[in-house]
């Protein structure tokens, strides 16, 4: 994932300050992937779905989310002001 982090957006994403720092994009990984990797008893019984509503995972899958959503509209928008505005000249990506 970092490999693909930094030849998209060409910024290193793997560690140790700058856009890393900024960003908290490690934290953000380590989030997602520990939310990934839990136990979600909603899987598996459907009506126990409020659950995680007591546990506190649905705000923080919402959270991450947030984080996630802010962090690519930040590149996204950094991508399209490099572009000068220029409609139809491709850019390096």
């Amino acid at each position: 994932m970092m490999s693909f982090a930094g030849l998209r957006w060409g910024r290193d994403f793997s560690g140790g300050g700058g856009e890393y720092d900024r960003h908290g994009f490690q934290k953000m990984l380590d989030d997602f992937q520990a939310l990934l990797g839990g136990f979600s008893l909603g899987d598996y019984f459907p009506s126990m779905e409020f659950v995680h509503s007591l546990t506190g995972m649905k705000s923080k899958l919402q959270r991450t989310f947030r984080q996630f959503d802010q962090f690519f509209d930040e590149v996204i928008t950094e991508h399209q002001n490099s572009k000068g505005g220029k409609r139809g000249e491709e850019g390096p990506c």
